[in-house]
C-alpha cells in the first residue's frame, strides 16, 4: 500500500498570539496564511488577516468578517481614533448572548455601547 501526502496550500492559524517566524516558516514553503482571531464570546474567528511572507512584525488581527463590525474604545466606551491602543469591542451575530448561569460576570462582559450613528 503507497500513501501521498500532499502538503496544505492553506493553513488557518488562531487561538494565542504568534509570532511572524510562525508564518514565515510557512509562506515560504509556498503555503498561504490566514490568521483567524476571535475571543471565546464570539464562536470562532471574527477577524482574519492574510500573513505576508515579507513581514517583519508579528501578524495583525486583521478585518472583520462580513456581518461583523469591530470598534475600539476607550474605558468610557468612547470611540478612538485608528491606530489607537484601546478596549477592542465586537457586535454581530457571531457575538454570544453571555455566560451560562453566570449573570454578573455575563453583566460585565457583555455591553451595549452608544455611538455616534447609533447603539451597537
Amino acid at each position: 500500500m503507497h500513501i501521498t501526502i500532499e502538503l496544505a496550500s492553506l493553513t488557518l492559524l488562531g487561538g494565542e498570539k504568534f509570532s511572524n517566524t510562525v508564518t514565515l516558516a510557512f509562506t515560504r514553503a509556498g503555503i498561504e496564511v490566514v490568521n483567524g482571531y476571535g475571543p471565546t464570546e464570539t464562536t470562532v474567528a471574527v477577524t482574519t488577516y492574510r500573513c505576508q511572507d515579507n513581514e517583519e512584525i508579528n501578524p495583525s488581527i486583521g478585518r472583520p468578517l462580513p456581518n461583523v463590525r469591530t470598534f475600539v474604545l476607550d474605558e468610557k466606551h468612547r470611540l478612538l481614533p485608528l491606530g489607537a491602543s484601546g478596549l477592542l469591542f465586537i457586535a454581530g451575530p457571531s457575538v454570544a448572548e453571555g455566560y451560562l448561569n453566570l449573570d454578573q460576570v455575563t453583566e460585565q462582559s457583555f455591553v451595549n455601547v452608544d455611538l455616534p450613528w447609533g447603539k451597537v
